[in-house]
């Protein structure tokens, strides 16, 4: 089911920590890996479009603060 619009972020933050805890688990299934590295593209999809660079496996270094935008 789609997640509604006032709550989707919420929703798929708790999803999305979940594979993060669990990102380099042996996977057996073919789709399974599949879909994790459409996850973690998308991800660095994420991170381009609000002025993020993905730089390593350790994280990423700002290009914007985005605390700014969260005060308006």
């Amino acid at each position: 089911m789609a997640n509604m619009s006032y709550c989707r972020f919420e929703n798929t933050y708790g999803n999305l920590k979940d594979c993060f805890d669990h990102i380099n688990d042996k996977l057996d299934s073919h789709d399974e890996i599949i879909a994790r590295k459409h996850l973690i593209d998308l991800c660095s999809d994420i991170l381009e479009e609000v002025g993020q660079l993905a730089t390593s496996e350790d994280g990423y270094n700002d290009n914007e603060n985005m605390d700014d935008d969260e005060s308006s």
